[in-house]
C-alpha cells in the first residue's frame, strides 16, 4: 500500500457512529499529519506490505508458564501434541472459551514456532496465568547480526554479502529492544528461526536470527 493509497484509505472509508452516551466525548478522526506518522512508522521503501499490516491485526500473547496445546478443547479426552514453554508465542485463532468440566478458559491457537495449531489454557481455576497479551517487543540476548534476506544463501542475499564484504555489518547487542515486523518463522535450509525486526535505537530494518538451529536464543519475546 503506498502513502498516497493509505491517506485516501481512511479519508474515504466509512466510520462508525458513535453511540448516544457516547457523542459529547467522540473524537475528531486523526489528521493527515496523525496519519502520515502511522504510515512512516509502519512503511518501508516507502510502502506498507500486507504482512506487516496483519502483524498489527493479528493477537498474539506469551506462555508465561509451561503448559500443554492439545488437539481439543476439552482437557480429558483430548491428546497432547506437545509442550509449550515460557518465552513462546502463540498467534489467538479465536477467543477464550470455558472447558466445560474444569472451571478454566481455554483458547485456539497457533505457535510460532513450529506452526502447532490446538487448545491451550488460558489461566488456571486458582488463578495461575499461563498466557498473557505480548506488545511485539525483543530483547536481544546474545550478539547476532541483521541481514537484508529472510534466506542466508539467497542469490540477494550473497549479492548483500558482497556489498557488506567492505562494510560493518549492523550487530544487535546484548540488552537492544526491537519491535517485530514480521513473526518468527524457520527458514527450512537451515533451521533457523528467522524475523524481520526495527531496532528501537536507530530505526534499522532487518532480519535477524531468533533461536538457532541448536537451539540457542538471540532475541527474546519481552
Amino acid at each position: 500500500v503506498s502513502k498516497k493509497a493509505f491517506l485516501s484509505f481512511f479519508k474515504t472509508c466509512e466510520k462508525a457512529a458513535p453511540a448516544e452516551d457516547e457523542k459529547a466525548a467522540a473524537k475528531e478522526p486523526p489528521s493527515v499529519a496523525e496519519l502520515e506518522r502511522v504510515f512512516a512508522k509502519l512503511a518501508e521503501d516507502d510502502k506498507v506490505t500486507k504482512d506487516r499490516l496483519m502483524v498489527l491485526i493479528r493477537v498474539y500473547k506469551k506462555v508465561m508458564k509451561d503448559t500443554v496445546i492439545t488437539d481439543g478443547i476439552g482437557i480429558k479426552g483430548s491428546e497432547s501434541l506437545r509442550r509449550v514453554e515460557v518465552g513462546e508465542i502463540l498467534e489467538i485463532l479465536g477467543e477464550p472459551k470455558d472447558e466445560g468440566e474444569v472451571e478454566v478458559k481455554r483458547v485456539q491457537c497457533k505457535a510460532m514456532k513450529d506452526d502447532v495449531e490446538g487448545w491451550v489454557t488460558v489461566s488456571g481455576n486458582q488463578g495461575t496465568v499461563f498466557l498473557a497479551d505480548h506488545s511485539g517487543m525483543f530483547k536481544v540476548v546474545k550478539e547476532t547480526i541483521l541481514t537484508e534476506t529472510f534466506e542466508l544463501d539467497s542469490d540477494e542475499s550473497k549479492e548483500a554479502a558482497k556489498q557488506l564484504k567492505d562494510a560493518t555489518p549492523r550487530k544487535l547487542r546484548p540488552g537492544e529492544l526491537v519491535d517485530v515486523w514480521l513473526w518468527p518463522k524457520k527458514e527450512e535450509k537451515s533451521g533457523l528461526m528467522r524475523l524481520k525486526l526495527r531496532t528501537r535505537s536507530d530505526g534499522v530494518v532487518g532480519w535477524a536470527t531468533a533461536v538457532g538451529n541448536a537451539g540457542t536464543v538471540f532475541l527474546q519475546a519481552v
